[in-house]
């Protein structure tokens, strides 16, 4: 793949993952999975960490809006491809897990440990998701 193909994949993920996990929250809320201070408190902490990555990916597509014609694109090996994709897509499907176990009241005792384990998940991911944001959207 080249790098705009990549960029482009990391985009799309970026964005629907982003708006899943806030949508999937709030359904979650009006099916009474979270109370509505539970559902806020997830939001303010998913919000954050999405809007980083998510920022700068359609800052990117903002500012390379006009189409042209790309001679200098190059190819990223299979490694840097396969990273830059699965990790967004990894981060995404286990916030949706840990959203999912506290609203079915499966894993977590109390909220304060399922913010608590949020906030790491975050975290850890985050680390490795601003290197990826750097290398793919950085001018």
């Amino acid at each position: 793949m080249t790098e705009t193909d990549v960029r482009r994949t990391v985009t799309y993920i970026l964005c629907c993952s982003h708006f899943t996990v806030v949508v999937l929250v709030t359904v979650i809320w009006i099916f009474r999975g979270f109370t509505f201070s539970e559902m806020t408190t997830t939001v303010s902490l998913l919000v954050p960490m999405f809007a980083t990555s998510t920022t700068a990916a359609i800052k990117y597509v903002i500012a390379n809006r006009k189409k042209r014609a790309d001679t200098t694109d190059t190819e990223v090996s299979r490694e840097f491809t396969r990273v830059s994709i699965a990790l967004p897509v990894v981060f995404a499907a286990g916030l949706v897990a840990l959203i999912c176990l506290k609203a079915f009241n499966v894993a977590f005792e109390s909220f304060d440990q399922f913010k608590i384990l949020l906030a790491l998940c975050e975290s850890c991911f985050g680390i490795y998701l601003a290197l990826i944001v750097a290398a793919l959207y950085k001018k």
